[in-house]
């Protein structure tokens, strides 16, 4: 699955693995972007 974001950011923390079951709603991975973080 492809995930894009329209921002400029680093991958701060990934929350889910490979082969996990996720529903709508739930939070992949954050971004951090100018001291904020961004659940994605």
């Amino acid at each position: 699955m492809e995930v894009k974001a329209e921002l400029v950011g680093s991958v701060w923390k990934i929350t889910s693995k490979p082969g996990d079951q996720v529903a709508e709603d739930d939070v992949l991975m954050i971004l951090e972007s100018m001291k904020m973080e961004i659940p994605v």
